[in-house]
């Protein structure tokens, strides 16, 4: 994951996640697609989740990115 520099990130958008259409287990991950590296990227976003249960991408660009949902073996590759 990414670590925030205060002042650095410009933009954030919230995701609400409905609680019946995912497993409650899920992890997410805020990412783009590098058209240079041709895969998803979580370089300079963060995800957050809130007490809530919503979901915000934290970035410091503005290429378009999505809210991607992990699978066990990405999950365990990223720890």
């Amino acid at each position: 994951d990414s670590e925030l520099e205060p002042g650095k990130y410009n933009i954030s958008i919230r995701f609400n996640i409905d609680g019946n259409r995912y497993n409650e287990n899920a992890a997410f991950s805020c990412q783009f697609w590098d058209p240079i590296l041709s895969a998803f990227s979580d370089e300079g976003c963060i995800t957050k989740l809130t007490p809530n249960g919503s979901i915000v991408c934290v970035c410091n660009h503005l290429t378009q990115f999505a809210l991607l949902e992990l699978d066990s073996e990405s999950r365990s590759s990223s720890e």
